[in-house]
């Protein structure tokens, strides 16, 4: 499935008023797939970003700063994910924080898998994983 950059355009512009309400103190992107879409919500936002490595796909590790890991935990932030497939990403990055589930910080993604037990605050596109497994081409990996 591909999901062009008019389709995120427009995905951005309707969620961006409803995360402007939140006043978060920072955009959090997820490498690789969260930099696209939390950059725009930096700018747009007016808020700074920082950016972190979570990786299932490439290899299974984490790169968070001493820094980030305090800013995530001690602030509020907006973790920001291309596609909320598993929940593993969000899993490994609670359990890595060290927080409990109400603990941690809100997310948003552009796709979100409501076939799995995750949850999140705030997506664009919904889709289920158990009916239609197709990957998902985002314009910026073309």
């Amino acid at each position: 499935m591909d999901y062009s950059y008019a389709q995120f355009k427009i995905d951005m512009e309707q969620i961006i008023p409803i995360l402007e309400r939140e006043d978060y103190q920072y955009i959090c992107g997820v490498a690789r797939g969260g930099l696209i879409p939390a950059t725009i919500l930096s700018y747009r936002l007016n808020k700074p970003l920082i950016t972190f490595k979570w990786s299932l796909r490439d290899h299974k590790h984490c790169t968070i700063d001493a820094n980030t890991q305090h800013i995530l935990t001690h602030s509020k932030c907006l973790i920001v994910e291309d596609i909320i497939d598993s929940g593993d990403t969000l899993n490994g990055i609670e359990q890595f924080m060290d927080v409990e589930r109400d603990e941690f910080p809100d997310v948003f993604a552009l796709f979100f898998n409501n076939a799995q037990e995750r949850r999140i605050k705030f997506y664009c596109r919904e889709i289920n994983r158990d009916i239609n497994k197709d990957w998902i081409n985002f314009w910026w990996e073309k």
